[in-house]
């Protein structure tokens, strides 16, 4: 951050005081000043000396006495150590505070006040782990003309899938015919094939509902195969419960086809698609909700779907696949979330970021969809929550094994775990297309520091934060 701001105006004068040296030595080391010190005391008396300076722009400080306490011991008030930091942490920035408002000059200036933490910590004393406590932390963003305000998202866990096993693959489609090198990708989620994933078929409940978030990126791989629209895409599984694009294996797929989306049934010895419309998709980069139920048709051998983007129903408004029943395309196949066994020479690179994965064992009704669409967490006073047969929403680290995706209802159901040389996934407050500001990340303090000191940033700087308080430009008029 301090190197941005320097190269967008060098006259900055800039001071870092933090405990771990590291964080000097390797993040902030275009400060004017830098000091490390093995004590949080020391860390406010010298952030008071350089407060109290004629001229500060940026000051960062970093205490660790908060983490020192919980580490081991617990990260909770029921923790009396734990508690007694986090008094003394507080009179510790409000002694900042009141020097800060003590400046002889306090009245010209606009200060911006941002606390935060990097992650949190389990009720244990743990750290590191990828759960709920682990992860959620906080920011405040405080000046004397904020009118008070509260931006609280749900917590969840989202994956990045993509690609297929790294290797190296030619194409046919590809006009050089140069093979490819697949390096880092490979991602997807599964549970095991048998019969924990048995669970999982709708022939169980005579209906199914899947809903999921879902941010499909619109980068083209084979960047020598043109084709209007990119070609990412093609042919990829994204949520479904079949071992492969197979026929002959039973189950179904939510798939990409180029840059659409569309429903897919095998039943053994055929397959049935959505026509030719294809499933309405959300807009290629951002989040979008997805939801399909299906259920047996009036009509012997046939299968009702309904779909929804958003938390409406696409028009038509129910459609029939003739040929598969809940009961022809019942398998021990897996749940997945990615790419399924399919051939590669379908190109089958997909790129996306998936979500709040939820299966309800009933079809939910048209209102029913609309609420969850704009749910950051099933409450157990939703209507249908006894019907909630899996969410996963939270991931954990899995000893040897590698990572897993948890489920958070009641009922037990098997993990989806994740396979990949690399796979990444990564944590945030969800946002809904029914609040979608709704949250705030550690990401965004960039943003917001270059907005408040009036400086321009640069694209190719690929700054991941959000700009938000810009919407607070009335508060000073």
């Amino acid at each position: 951050m301090l190197t941005r701001l320097k190269f967008a105006n060098a006259d900055l004068r800039n001071f870092s005081i933090v405990r771990n040296s590291e964080i000097n030595n390797a993040l902030l080391n275009t400060a004017d000043s830098a000091f490390s010190f093995s004590t949080d005391e020391a860390v406010l008396k010298k952030s008071l000396e350089i407060i109290s300076l004629p001229r500060v722009d940026v000051i960062v400080n970093q205490f660790s006495g908060l983490n020192e306490a919980g580490a081991g011991t617990g990260f909770t008030l029921e923790n009396a150590k734990y508690k007694a930091a986090l008094v003394k942490f507080d009179e510790e920035v409000g002694k900042m505070l009141t020097a800060i408002m003590g400046r002889s000059n306090y009245a010209n200036e606009e200060w911006l006040i941002i606390l935060s933490s990097s992650f949190g910590g389990s009720k244990t004393g743990q750290i590191g782990l990828f759960d709920k406590d682990a992860v959620e932390t906080f920011n405040v963003y405080s000046n004397s003309k904020f009118k008070s305000s509260e931006f609280k998202g749900g917590y969840s866990a989202y994956l990045n899938v993509n690609g297929y096993f790294p290797g190296v693959y030619t194409f046919n489609n590809v006009a050089d015919q140069k093979p490819r090198t697949i390096e880092n990708l490979g991602v997807n989620a599964t549970t095991k094939m048998g019969p924990e994933s048995e669970i999982f078929n709708a022939s169980n409940y005579g209906g199914l509902t899947v809903d999921f978030r879902v941010k499909l990126y619109p980068d083209n791989f084979w960047e020598e195969y043109s084709q209007s629209g990119g070609d990412t895409l093609f042919y990829n599984n994204i949520v479904g419960k079949d071992e492969s694009f197979d026929t002959a294996t039973k189950g179904w797929s939510i798939l990409t086809s180029r840059t659409n989306v569309y429903l897919k049934m095998d039943y053994g010895t055929a397959s049935a698609s959505s026509p030719s419309y294809l499933l309405e998709r959300g807009k290629m980069g951002e989040w979008a909700h997805y939801t399909l139920s299906i259920e047996n048709g009036s009509q012997r051998g046939t299968i009702t779907y309904k779909w929804y983007l958003n938390g409406v129903q696409s028009n038509p408004l129910n459609q029939t696949l003739y040929g598969p029943t809940l009961e022809t395309i019942a398998s021990d196949a897996s749940l997945r979330v990615g790419f399924n066994q399919q051939s590669t020479s379908y190109r089958s690179f997909l790129n996306a970021d998936v979500s709040n994965l939820r299966i309800w064992k009933k079809v939910l009704s048209a209102d029913e969809i609309k609420a969850i669409s704009c749910l950051k967490e099933i409450p157990e006073s939703f209507s249908s929550y006894e019907s909630l047969l899996a969410d996963y929403n939270q991931l954990f680290e899995k000893g040897s094994n590698g990572p897993v995706w948890k489920s958070s209802t009641k009922q037990a159901v098997a993990d989806l775990n994740i396979s990949g040389r690399n796979p990444y996934f990564n944590f945030s407050g969800i946002s809904t297309v029914c609040d979608p500001l709704d949250y705030l990340s550690t990401y965004d303090v960039l943003p917001q520091v270059f907005y408040w000191m009036n400086l321009s940033t640069q694209l190719d700087w690929n700054l991941n934060g959000r700009l938000f308080l810009n919407k607070f430009e009335s508060e000073f008029l």
